[in-house]
């Protein structure tokens, strides 16, 4: 049975009572509330009574058998007064469902019309940076030379995220391509295409100088005789043991760039933006002996004993600079629990942002790499 309370505090000592406000008039609502109470009332009484008929333990029989009798009686005389008070309170019950299952309808309609309108907004937002992708990406770019001035013109077989520099215009018709398939100011693509080059250079820069670090310093340690390596204990059932030097990132005075997302609005549907190394900065790592990156997760091996334990996951140098490097704005749509859109990083922030800052986050990590050849043995 459930019990409707819609004004004040529900008492204390009742189960499944349901708060909800409702628009009704003033004598609707006290008939309500008097209804409850009565039920509540009558309930509390007759739950008294059953407790205070409870049997007292004895050690002679007869005792101990009307006393059963006695409790057998009170039981059903309880489950009877329960049964009068939800009929009692039933219709005014009733009523306060129907009209709650409006009220509900009403706010799931207006939630409904609120998700499409964020959904059109994100879509919109996504379609602007997939067109412009795909613009960009097209092989019908080509580079021609007038009065020594380079010019992006239309038609050809180059790719324009390879020919992309700031010293390049675009000719009248490159301009009206552009215009008539994004829909935006040619002049903002072009400054777009030309960041997005850059910033990828400088991430794949970025990738082989820490890449390089981790397969030198591993290399230089294993002709040294791995020294100052150490084992690191796992969990016996999952994985035995790592060994392997810590290597620590100094991360001092390094600022994470904001990233700009899709309309704030639209995390009531998509939650949050995540992308790694925005929103953290790669943390310690560890390298083993082998020349691979290992970190401990929380394994799920099916067994209730073993359930979160730790284990240990290597990787190699490829896939390991690339998830600390390589980053992805990640939408998630929280009703489907899956990813709905990913952008990667570079396509969204200014070179003069993206730059300075992916070379400082590769040194930072290549110089706490080589780190490790300097440490002197005990």
């Amino acid at each position: 049975m459930s019990l409707w309370w819609t004004t004040g505090e529900p008492r204390t000592g009742m189960e499944r009572l349901q708060e909800r406000s409702l628009d009704a008039a003033d004598a609707e609502i006290r008939r309500w509330q008097e209804a409850a109470e009565a039920c509540c009332d009558a309930l509390a009484e007759a739950d008294a009574d059953l407790t205070a008929a409870q049997p007292e333990p004895s050690r002679l029989f007869w005792r101990r058998r009307r006393a059963r009798r006695r409790w057998t009686a009170e039981l059903a005389r309880y489950e009877e007064r329960v049964r009068a008070a939800r009929v009692t309170y039933e219709p005014y019950a009733e009523k306060v469902a129907d009209r709650c299952r409006a009220y509900e309808q009403d706010e799931l309609e207006v939630f409904l019309k609120r998700r499409s309108e964020l959904v059109a907004r994100f879509e919109k937002w996504c379609e602007a940076r997939r067109t412009d992708s795909r613009l960009a990406g097209k092989r019908r770019w080509r580079i021609v030379t007038t009065d020594n001035v380079r010019r992006v013109a239309v038609g050809g077989k180059s790719d324009a995220y390879a020919v992309a520099a700031r010293d390049i215009m675009l000719t009248p018709e490159a301009h009206a391509a552009i215009a008539k398939e994004t829909g935006a100011d040619p002049a903002r693509w072009w400054t777009w295409l030309c960041d997005t080059v850059e910033n990828r250079r400088a991430l794949e820069a970025a990738l082989r100088t820490v890449r390089t670090a981790i397969t030198e310093t591993s290399r230089a340690l294993a002709d040294a005789g791995h020294p100052n390596a150490v084992f690191r204990p796992g969990d016996t059932t999952l994985e035995p043991t790592v060994t392997g030097w810590t290597v620590t990132f100094n991360w001092a005075g390094m600022k994470q760039p904001s990233v700009p997302g899709p309309p704030a609005a639209t995390k009531e549907v998509y939650g949050r933006y995540v992308g790694a190394p925005f929103g953290h900065l790669p943390s310690d790592a560890l390298l083993t002996v082998n020349g691979k990156l290992a970190k401990q997760r929380t394994a799920y091996p099916g067994n209730d004993y073993l359930r979160h334990r730790r284990r240990w996951y290597e990787t190699g140098p490829d896939e390991y600079t690339r998830w600390e490097l390589d980053a992805k704005l990640t939408c998630h749509d929280l009703s489907e629990y899956r990813t709905r859109y990913e952008i990667p990083v570079p396509q969204l922030l200014p070179s003069k942002t993206y730059v300075p800052y992916i070379e400082g986050v590769a040194a930072v990590m290549s110089a706490g790499f080589r780190g490790l050849t300097r440490r002197r043995s005990p």
